[in-house]
């Protein structure tokens, strides 16, 4: 059962599904394990496969990797604990210090060793693989596609037994895309190009993909997730030559009105949040009052008629 972690400034606090409740329990509040600003958040299991732990990646100064881990929590309906082991540890990768501010960062398990690793993407096309060890995180693979500058890179699980590298680039002022394949291999890597290019029409820089069981345990399913335009979700399925967009994703709910593409600021996270081994959508929905709100941040929220602020959970259903 996957849980929520809500990571401010000053505060975190963690929240699981109480089913009796029918909402969700504070199982942790409390300060920040960190003073530092906001950096690369992730979670994961970088160092045992079978507890994730918190990684914040900063690459202000210099490139440092913190590692914050919580005693196992309780899920349930008990309040939150306010005296939770936290261990906290930082590491500096020197090595990645050199044009710092152009690294991409994706997380996941790339090896199939059950743990995750964090490859960094510079926009020349290079990269460096990291894996936690005791010591710290270590580079363990080097590599670079040669093709072009790198737009963006992003994690995703498919038929294989590890998650793969989708990169999209730019190369002779023309957009492509590639998959990075390590497999169990990690000193080395496959660069695999995609042959079907429809899939470049619905690039967008803040586009991100949802690996998950949506349908049925064991089974992968991918969706593909444009903010720019409000709630353009979408199916997506990869084959031998690429992507191929499935279906646009539509939501049903008791009341239509509130349907999430007709609020102006949502949230939207991917879990197993009810232990039931498939993973659905929670997604966060309110409307804002600013008058230059750009669609991402936002400062003062506001109740419109016929549109109350909350959340709700979406499960896939194939339409009959």
């Amino acid at each position: 059962q996957d849980d929520l972690l809500f990571a401010g400034q000053n505060s975190w606090s963690v929240f699981s599904w109480c089913e009796s409740a029918k909402n969700f329990s504070g199982v942790f509040s409390g300060v920040s394990p960190t003073s530092q600003d906001r950096k690369l958040i992730f979670s994961g299991p970088f160092d045992d496969p079978g507890l994730d732990e918190i990684i914040l990646i900063d690459t202000a100064e210099k490139v440092t990797v913190e590692t914050i881990q919580f005693s196992r929590l309780e899920q349930g309906c008990k309040p939150a604990q306010k005296n939770l082991n936290i261990e906290h540890s930082s590491f500096s990768v020197p090595e990645l210090n050199l044009n710092k501010k152009a690294w991409k960062v994706v997380t996941g398990n790339f090896t199939g060793d059950k743990k995750h690793e964090i490859i960094f993407f510079n926009e020349d096309g290079s990269w460096k693989l990291l894996e936690k060890k005791k010591d710290g995180f270590i580079i363990s693979s080097v590599g670079s596609l040669g093709k072009g500058s790198v737009l963006s890179v992003h994690c995703i699980h498919s038929i294989s037994m590890h998650d793969q590298v989708v990169i999209f680039y730019e190369n002779n002022h023309k957009l492509d895309y590639c998959l990075l394949d390590y497999g169990t291999k990690n000193n080395s890597c496959k660069v695999r190009d995609l042959k079907d290019k429809s899939f470049l029409r619905l690039y967008s820089d803040h586009a991100v993909f949802y690996s998950g069981c949506f349908e049925k345990p064991s089974v992968q399913s991918l969706y593909y997730f444009d903010d720019e335009w409000r709630f353009d979700l979408k199916k997506i399925k990869l084959n031998a030559d690429g992507f191929k967009a499935e279906s646009q994703i539509d939501f049903r709910q008791s009341d239509p009105a509130r349907n999430p593409k007709y609020y102006e600021f949502t949230k939207m996270v991917k879990g197993n949040f009810f232990g039931s081994g498939t993973d659905c959508f929670l997604i966060i929905m309110r409307n804002c009052l600013d008058a230059d709100f750009d669609g991402t941040n936002c400062r003062e929220f506001e109740e419109a008629k016929g549109q109350p602020s909350g959340y709700l959970f979406y499960r896939s259903q194939t339409s009959k």
